[in-house]
């Protein structure tokens, strides 16, 4: 959408592709992990909502979201090609649309392993790019260590 104000971004533990190197698909192929993704993804989902922030409204607010919610490993599996569904929000699609420096991190025991790399040698603007040992977590606190002073990074980035 390319806010005026935004002048640069960190992207961490994400993809550049959804639909070949992504915890969907790799390669056209379902994942393992895409079941227990999903089914983790509609618990979190189909928590209730706080009736602490919307009153006596929870509980109906709640059942119209369970009723509502799509099982998301249903949506993945209904897209066995490469389509729209998974172009969208894949930055492989178009590399010239990203027009601000990017602090890309993952770690190498994170599925998304690769992005660091395929956005340095893909992407036109700018790219700052660091792979370490870490799981999917932030490197400041992720196991294994060593650790990477993310905070560090993020301000010094932020600065520059």
């Amino acid at each position: 959408m390319r806010p005026p104000a935004l002048k640069a971004v960190i992207s961490i533990a994400s993809t550049a592709d959804r639909y070949n190197d992504d915890i969907h698909y790799k390669g056209g192929c379902q994942l393992s992990a895409n079941s227990y993704w999903a089914g983790t993804m509609l618990s979190y989902a189909s928590r209730p909502p706080d009736p602490a922030v919307l009153g006596e409204r929870w509980r109906e607010v709640w059942l119209q979201r369970l009723q509502a919610e799509p099982c998301p490993l249903e949506t993945w599996l209904a897209q066995q090609r490469r389509d729209a569904y998974w172009q969208h929000g894949s930055i492989c699609e178009d590399w010239s649309a990203i027009e601000v420096p990017v602090f890309v991190i993952a770690g190498w025991a994170d599925g998304y392993r690769n992005t660091p790399a395929t956005v340095a040698a893909s992407a036109t603007a700018p790219v700052k790019a660091m792979t370490g040992p870490w799981v999917h977590k932030y490197p400041h606190f992720a196991w294994p260590r060593p650790r990477a002073d993310f905070i560090g990074m993020a301000i010094a980035w932020w600065k520059r």
